[in-house]
């Protein structure tokens, strides 16, 4: 008997045990290569959750074929499709016998997000088979900030490979003492990191890739969310020994991180306590065509109720000794920070960046709709009339 069509061994199969279906395979002609090296019959026995052991007996008949006659079966969609199914044990034979998760034509993480079929068991399953972050693209991660506990998974894994573990063993038998910071270095060497910022910097290429994945991932992450994503990156980047730049914007971009934090006072505290952490002033005046300065946007996002936000950024330029730019303008001619204060009828606030102005000798410019909106409300005409000296009126 010979078999032309796989759907017919699929049909003849089916039923059978793997002692029946080897009975038939010695009693009948089967040919591996006309019937596509099974590939039909491995999906039908993977799809119906079939038993590995006739899993196994087709991929045997596979490696026969290629032993023979020396062709190469490609069998990574097979591998795709069994950790789609949730089949590891499959997948696991066929890593075993030649199929590739990390294939430069296709990665295992973007197919299953495609097919809205990533979770948490696959990708530990992924991430302990291929053992490094290779198969983590930028794509991936883009998907995954929606995906908290994902994300959490990637950021928090460790790739240790085996010469890393022989290395310990033999840093210890041979009594070798590493000071912590030399430990620190061998560790992030030796761990396979997703986001490899020293290899980067040692191979002459710019810093920007860090920061540039830095500001995608803040900008992809959501006001409501923002907070948990700061700390797990925060903590990622403490953990590398690397420092990221809270003041990059991707010119092509223009995104300015600190305008993700606005708005929630906590999520700011957590954004300017690692700017504590790590030396740097966050750039509040940040004036990119097209966007608000961080300091106005703040203003924006401002409770009117208390004013915190507002006060807290005040202390905050003042412990960091720089100016607050009092005196932005946009396309039209108006101070952008006077007019917002003033229409919103937000007396305190008016008092505060005047006494700001006046302890640090600032001349606050206003013009002809400023004028205006002052004038439509009597308190706070009442104090610029007061404090009149330190406005310069520009018609």
């Amino acid at each position: 008997m010979t078999i032309d069509k796989e759907k017919d061994l699929i049909k003849i199969v089916q039923k059978k045990n793997l002692d029946e279906i080897k009975y038939f395979f010695n009693k009948n002609k089967i040919d591996t290569e006309r019937l596509n090296y099974f590939k039909e019959t491995i999906h039908y026995f993977i799809e119906e959750n079939g038993p590995l052991e006739i899993i196994n007996y087709f991929i045997e008949q596979q490696q026969q074929h290629i032993y023979k006659y020396g062709n190469n079966i490609n069998n990574n969609d097979l591998l795709y499709y069994s950790i789609e199914c949730n089949n590891f044990e499959v997948a696991k034979l066929l890593l075993r016998n030649g199929a590739q998760l990390n294939h430069k034509n296709n990665n295992i993480i973007e197919y299953l997000i495609e097919k809205n079929k990533l979770d948490s068991k696959k990708l530990l399953f992924i991430l302990k088979s291929v053992k490094n972050a290779s198969v983590i693209t930028l794509k991936a991660l883009v998907y995954l900030i929606k995906e908290y506990e994902l994300l959490e998974i990637i950021f928090k894994y460790k790739f240790y490979d085996i010469n890393f573990i022989v290395n310990i063993i033999i840093l210890g038998k041979n009594k070798i003492a590493l000071s912590d910071k030399e430990l620190l270095d061998y560790l992030y060497n030796c761990n396979k990191a997703v986001i490899k910022v020293k290899e980067k910097i040692s191979r002459s290429l710019t810093n920007s890739y860090i920061d540039d994945f830095f500001v995608y991932f803040i900008s992809f992450c959501g006001i409501d969310n923002i907070g948990k994503y700061l700390k797990l990156i925060f903590n990622y980047a403490d953990n590398y020994t690397f420092v990221l730049n809270l003041n990059y914007v991707k010119n092509e971009f223009e995104y300015i991180p600190f305008n993700s934090v606005n708005g929630n006072i906590k999520n700011i505290k957590i954004f300017i306590e690692y700017a504590d952490k790590n030396n740097i002033i966050v750039d509040l005046n940040t004036n990119i065509k097209g966007k608000y300065t961080p300091f106005y946007t703040s203003l924006m996002r401002n409770d009117k109720k208390n004013n915190e936000i507002i006060k807290f950024l005040v202390d905050y330029s003042e412990r960091k000794n720089f100016l607050l730019d009092l005196n932005y303008t946009k396309d039209d001619d108006n101070n952008k920070i006077i007019t917002y204060i003033v229409r919103r009828k937000n007396v305190e606030l008016f008092i505060l960046i005047i006494n700001y102005a006046i302890k640090h000798n600032i001349i606050i410019r206003i013009f002809r709709y400023d004028m205006y909106c002052i004038k439509e409300n009597f308190e706070i005409l009442k104090i610029y009339n007061e404090y009149k000296h330190i406005f310069e009126y520009i018609d």
